[in-house]
């Protein structure tokens, strides 16, 4: 682990050591999200448009919605293990999935987001429905690395103090035994 005087670096395109954690089934789905990034996953043709898009909201909404849950979905859906929650395109339902089978933590818990956790933070206000959705990289000196899609145009990484991230209304994972 670097120092508190050496920058943090992390190559998103490579998964994290198991020394940062993370159950079987959230590692395999980081897996399938560094290959999305990778591969150059993006929107194509206008906002929340094209192919990659139209993959990650799965029917389940129209092109034009908002993809980042139904990228996170994605993810879980095609890890080579049974989806340990419902498709869904809808980041404040991945959280309330994760409340319902007690797969939730909030910062304040005292745990740690590990590879493969779900992230979701609020938009618009912590009660407004709207949200985002991520998936964690790995987290390391006080610094969260995610790889989001729809935060930006394409499926990509990146970093967040956790001291100075106010919106986050917590984050899931899948236990090892799901």
């Amino acid at each position: 682990m670097p120092s508190e005087s050496q920058p943090v670096r992390i190559d998103f395109a490579q998964m994290p050591s198991v020394e940062f954690g993370g159950s079987l089934i959230g590692r395999a789905a980081l897996a399938v999200a560094i290959d999305e990034l990778k591969k150059g996953a993006q929107e194509i043709g206008g906002k929340n448009s094209g192919p990659w898009v139209r993959k990650y909201l799965n029917g389940m909404a129209v092109e034009g919605a908002s993809w980042c849950a139904g990228f996170v979905s994605f993810c879980f859906a095609n890890n080579g293990h049974p989806m340990p929650f419902n498709y869904t395109v809808s980041a404040r339902d991945l959280l309330n999935q994760f409340k319902s089978k007690n797969w939730s933590y909030e910062l304040g818990d005292g745990i740690a987001p590990e590879p493969g956790d779900i992230l979701v933070w609020w938009r618009n206000g912590p009660e407004n429905w709207q949200g985002h959705a991520g998936i964690t990289h790995c987290f390391c000196d006080g610094s969260l690395f995610t790889i989001e899609g729809n935060r930006t145009t394409k499926v990509a990484g990146f970093a967040y103090n956790l001291k100075t991230m106010t919106n986050l209304l917590g984050f899931g994972r899948v236990p090892v035994a799901a």
